[in-house]
């Protein structure tokens, strides 16, 4: 009887399914779960191994300490809790024959790291080696409709990109057949930045657009007031009309989806992506999401650490760019409005929604008392 698609193993929805063992190519590895789901492929060359773990970016203190631990452990010993796997690939699978040619070896030399599987349209990121064992290329992959889709759309998004805005990569190459779409990019190395950096400024920055428009122009927002209907926020049904400047808006701007090298930032997962969105979104994002799903931070906490940003000289400099000084309560209220009615976030909407319910007692009319009482010399 044929497996169904939910008994299959992430990396067995995208490689076709060898029709013998014998005439297909052995690719042996090592198996991580996470919450007893397989999470990370890697190679069994203790070296690459090693390497593998720069797919992974953890945020919480204790789950970056145990990335060192694996990593250090891994170029010596081979680390206890691993599985043993074996990957058999065709030789006319096209996929594995698209790895190949982007990794220049046969078979390819790959780790993957499982997408999130509690998120419908789970994809798997592939990090290939080249034949001296060196990260090159980085393959997002996803098999059936919601993921084939949400790839097309990452695809889309990196292909009509500006060009030299800092922070986007650039799109290498594309795959698809009747079941798995795929995309490449470069390979960037670097760690994740701590989520109170204010460095975003520097790529936020670059991303806002010189010309006003009015909102209610803007296809975000169109989103939101179909999403939210009569649930909007009141603080932020009075954005309409009001005008700024859009930004290149990334959808999930938090620190595990940030790469920083020498100082430069590069920004992955781009299926949430559009050219013209709201600013300030992605800096709210950049701040929230970490203290909701890492920190657990209470609302209130959270509200004093927006209201000591919304203080600070960067973002006085950024909010003068972008046209949003006065607006900075009701953009916060449409974000988290977004966050629970558009997105639909499936981690931390909880937090998200305690968070938007305590904003909605606070008065529009005293922003100012707000900063006062909230934020931090």
């Amino acid at each position: 009887m044929k497996a169904q698609t939910n008994d299959l193993q992430p990396w067995e929805r995208i490689f076709d399914p060898p029709e013998a063992k014998t005439s297909s190519a052995q690719v042996q590895m090592r198996l991580l779960r996470k919450g007893g789901r397989p999470f990370l492929l890697m190679p069994r060359s203790r070296r690459l191994s090693a390497r593998a773990l720069d797919l992974y970016a953890p945020q919480a203190i204790i789950a970056r300490y145990m990335k060192w631990g694996l990593g250090l452990v891994s170029r010596f010993i081979s680390p206890v809790g691993l599985e043993d796997c074996s990957i058999y690939l065709r030789p006319d699978d096209p996929f594995a024959v698209f790895l190949s040619q982007l990794s220049g070896i046969t078979p390819p030399q790959f780790a993957m790291l499982a997408g999130n599987a509690n998120a419908e349209g789970q994809r798997c990121v592939f990090l290939l080696f080249d034949a001296k064992g060196h990260p090159v290329t980085v393959v997002k992959a996803g098999a059936g409709t919601e993921a084939t889709r949400l790839i097309a759309r990452e695809e889309a998004f990196l292909k009509s990109a500006p060009l030299n805005v800092p922070g986007i990569p650039k799109l290498r190459s594309s795959f698809a057949s009747e079941r798995v779409c795929a995309f490449a990019i470069d390979f960037f190395p670097g760690a994740s930045p701590p989520a109170k950096d204010q460095a975003p400024l520097k790529i936020l920055d670059a991303w806002v657009y010189p010309a006003p428009v009015a909102i209610s122009n803007l296809p975000i927002w169109q989103r939101l007031l179909e999403g939210a209907g009569a649930s909007l926020a009141s603080a932020a049904r009075e954005l309409g009309p009001k005008v700024v400047c859009s930004a290149i808006h990334h959808g999930d701007f938090a620190p595990w989806n940030i790469k920083v090298h020498r100082g430069t930032w590069t920004v992955l997962d781009w299926e949430r992506g559009e050219l013209s969105g709201l600013p300030l979104w992605d800096w709210l994002h950049f701040l929230v999401q970490p203290a909701i799903l890492v920190e657990h931070a209470p609302p209130s906490e959270i509200l004093a650490r927006l209201a000591h940003l919304f203080r600070s000289p960067l973002f006085v400099e950024y909010a003068n760019r972008a046209r949003v000084t006065g607006l900075e309560l009701p953009l916060t209220a449409a974000y988290l409005n977004y966050c629970i009615h558009v997105t639909c976030q499936t981690e931390g909407l909880e937090g998200i929604k305690a968070l938007s319910h305590l904003l909605s007692q606070l008065n529009p009319a005293r922003h100012g008392a707000w900063m006062k009482e909230f934020g931090r010399p």
